[in-house]
């Protein structure tokens, strides 16, 4: 059987081969890597416009609980006045404001939206975000959020251990009561001391301004 002669490859000849067939391979892996990176910013983009618009319902619910907490302020201050005075609360005085419908249980929805988040930090595209002080607002937006809805369910839970001998005893009709009564005294002191943390949700608000503002347009 006739062996058929190989061909003798010359030093500079086989390396500048074998250099072409490793830059072949540099740019492909390149090329894959540059592709990954681009859809991995596009990803990015898609789930940060996801956190804006969720951050920006938030906000809307957060402004209506503010309204809340400034009713609930100047009812406070109505409350103080003729407790200072010693003077008898005129019952028609507080559905005239609208003071009777902040006795009851209030029902106000603060179950803050935070799936767009949760997925931003699930899929891990959270570590592309290069702006550290973006990424830090971002997690103490939603942090405080939390602690919002958190405090507004221990003060209706504190408002309704207060209501719960009236409550089990009578069906009450707030339009009717007489805050002057003894029976009444401790709602009413819950009121003086009302607060809401309102100046933590202040802050919080203009928080969430402020991180719209950097939102990207469509």
């Amino acid at each position: 059987m006739k062996k058929i002669p190989l061909p003798k490859l010359k030093p500079g000849n086989y390396l500048r081969e074998l250099s072409i067939v490793i830059i072949g391979i540099g740019v492909t892996l390149s090329a894959g890597n540059f592709v990954t990176s681009c859809n991995d910013r596009r990803e990015l983009a898609v789930q940060m416009q996801a956190v804006y618009t969720e951050l920006g319902e938030n906000k809307v619910k957060l402004e209506a609980y503010l309204d809340h907490l400034d009713h609930q302020a100047t009812f406070t201050y109505f409350l103080w006045r003729y407790t200072q005075s010693g003077q008898p609360i005129p019952k028609d005085s507080l559905t005239a404001q609208g003071y009777d419908q902040l006795i009851g249980i209030y029902p106000m929805d603060l179950q803050f939206k935070h799936n767009a988040y949760d997925l931003l930090l699930g899929s891990g595209k959270v570590l592309l975000i290069e702006d550290k002080k973006l990424l830090s607002t971002l997690g103490n937006c939603y942090a405080d959020l939390a602690i919002i809805k958190e405090s507004w369910e221990n003060l209706n839970g504190m408002k309704q251990y207060v209501l719960l001998d009236l409550l089990n005893n009578d069906r009450v009709n707030f339009q009717d009561i007489d805050l002057n009564q003894p029976a009444w005294r401790g709602i009413r002191n819950y009121h003086l001391v009302f607060g809401g943390g309102r100046n933590f949700v202040v802050q919080t608000q203009r928080r969430l301004a402020d991180i719209l503002q950097t939102a990207p347009t469509r």
